[in-house]
């Protein structure tokens, strides 16, 4: 425990906004209803029409009376401060993955996108801000409800102890949390079961926590802007509101928690909505196909959780949520991201025998071999990296969904656990694939320091299941079990994003592959689904490249942080 983070260094470290200021600096008065310029430079504005008096006599390019917030979030955006900067190569701007559409339905619409940091060098915005005078109003409109009663048709009724609840938040509020309890809350989850841990976890606690109840309006906003409507802008525009609070929040939070007595009732308790938030947010982020800004978030959870000992010192329920979340984001995060990894701090499951949970399914100890099998860029000693191989080699062809011992949350039925092996398998499948895929790219004469070329056959021969033979079983699952939109599939993207990276262009596994990740976009309102689709288009639309590049050297190269979660 000495060696815990504190509160205070958790601030710094993980969840610090980028911006320097100096407690003695005094900001300006500005208008809300300035121009743009003035605005972006906190300064008053005269507000002439159409250019301010300000900007002329300063020379300045005044850029009109727009709203200043209007253009949603980059997904490439840095949310929290890093610890460390990694330097990556740069290819061309057909690279970057923010000017897609934000409607998993609807064709590509590039969007303008602020800069880096500009979310977060100036306080959070207001709804004064960013709304015209009667925008409020347009959520509560006949059309917003009747938008929401579409979109909440198909899913299962919330328990009535919830609904009750929705009464005790404000009609804004209210039409946020009762998307998330009908309709969203079963969308980002993996499984679909009795008892939904993101209703009766969260939304009792989001009664008595503004910060919580922010960020599980931020994730819903979000995911309902994800689907084509009218009032799409208008949704938009209140995930970022949203999250701003969501972030002035964490950091006032965490200002407090340093100032309680450690582990007291109120420190656990305040701690417990902090991990509640930001597990959210790294939620969000996958929701909206962020490529950068998750790091920051998860980061920060991992920080909060070791603090304070480890999840046993937490509620036994929201300690079994973050036990399979962490899990499952530690180890998909280092499958893509591997400059991550020395960053991540690696926290311990509630559980040494394997658990069928929410986010990881049946897949909790293949995804763990996939992170194995990432950690192999990084062995130098030949002696060392043959025996991982033989070792991982012999877990997965040995491996068997049926003949594991898991723990069996109540309300599982049969159907589910069908999806749930048939995603697992894909796994299995895409873990051959993706060994054959390592040892390939590690052989390559810039990467690698062993000469000799037979070396690297003579370590693939080893592997049980050819790349080909692999890709083939996954097509074959795919075809006797189409995915749909039962939850168990919306694990699918990294074993659809390996598989189709390694088609080696086949045209007919390549479409099978792209359209069931677009079944999982439409299905399921995640974007990270996009990412995967934008990257795997990329990489076969260009021979010259995939000649040059593997599709890992690709990702470095765009500054691509993938998790596909």
């Amino acid at each position: 425990m000495a060696n815990s983070p504190t509160p205070s260094e958790i601030l710094l470290a993980g969840l610090s906004p980028s911006r320097n200021v100096s407690p003695l600096r005094i900001r300006g008065s500005w208008s809300r209803s300035g121009c743009v310029t003035c605005k972006r430079r906190r300064k008053k504005c005269d507000e002439q029409k159409p250019k301010c008096g300000n900007c002329i006599r300063l020379g300045r390019d005044c850029e009109g009376y727009s709203n200043l917030w209007i253009t949603p979030m980059s997904t490439t955006t840095t949310t929290f401060q890093q610890q460390s900067e990694t330097k990556r190569r740069k290819v061309s701007k057909i690279c970057h993955g923010d000017e897609s559409t934000r409607s998993p339905s609807s064709g590509s619409t590039p969007t303008s996108s602020p800069s880096e940091n500009a979310f977060y060098t100036s306080y959070p915005p207001t709804p004064d801000s960013i709304f015209a005078p009667d925008a409020l109003k347009s959520y509560e409109s006949e059309d917003s409800y009747r938008a929401l009663t579409v979109a909440s048709n198909q899913g299962p009724r919330f328990e009535n102890g919830i609904s009750r609840s929705l009464t005790l938040f404000q009609p804004l509020e209210a039409f946020y949390i009762q998307y998330h309890v009908e309709r969203g809350s079963h969308l980002v989850l993996n499984l679909q079961m009795e008892r939904n841990p993101l209703n009766e976890i969260l939304i009792p606690r989001a009664l008595s926590s503004p910060l919580l109840l922010n960020a599980l309006c931020t994730l819903s906003a979000g995911h309902m802007s994800n689907w084509e409507s009218s009032n799409q802008d208008t949704l938009q525009k209140a995930e970022m509101i949203y999250y701003g609070k969501t972030l002035s929040g964490i950091r006032n939070a965490l200002t407090e928690l340093s100032q309680l007595v450690f582990m007291s009732p109120a420190y656990i308790t305040l701690l417990e909505e902090l991990l509640a938030t930001v597990a959210s947010l790294c939620k969000y982020e996958a929701v909206r196909g962020s490529v950068r800004s998750w790091r920051g978030h998860l980061e920060a959870l991992q920080r909060l959780v070791i603090s304070c000992g480890g999840l046993i010192n937490l509620d036994r329920e929201i300690a079994d949520w973050l036990s399979g979340l962490l899990t499952y984001w530690q180890y998909m995060a280092n499958l893509m991201t591997p400059n991550l990894k020395p960053r991540l701090t690696f926290c311990e499951s509630l559980y040494t025998t394997p658990k069928i949970d929410i986010y990881l399914g049946c897949s909790e100890q293949i995804v763990k071999v996939c992170s194995r099998i990432a950690d192999l860029r990084r062995v130098g000693d030949f002696a060392f990296l043959n025996r991982e191989i033989v070792d991982i080699n012999e877990y997965l062809t040995n491996w068997s969904c049926r003949e594991q011992s898991f723990i069996i949350p109540k309300g599982i039925t049969e159907a589910a656990i069908d999806r749930l092996e048939m995603v697992a398998n894909c796994f299995r499948y895409a873990a051959f694939i993706f060994l054959h895929s390592s040892l390939e790219r590690m052989a390559w004469p810039t990467t690698t320091t062993m000469v000799n070329p037979n070396i690297w056959e003579k370590l693939r021969s080893q592997i049980s299941h050819s790349k080909s033979q692999a890709l083939q079983n996954i097509v074959t699952l795919l075809h006797s079990n189409p995915p749909d939109n039962n939850t168990e599939y919306s694990a699918l993207t990294f074993p659809l994003f390996i598989a189709g990276c390694e088609c080696e262009g086949n045209e007919e596994q390549l479409t099978l592959i792209l359209g069931a990740l677009k079944t999982l976009e439409v299905s399921f309102g995640i974007r990270n689904t996009i990412r995967a689709q934008e990257m795997i288009e990329l990489y076969w639309g260009s021979d010259s490249l995939r000649q040059r590049r593997h599709w890992l050297d690709l990702l470095e190269d765009m500054d691509w942080d993938l998790l596909l979660v």
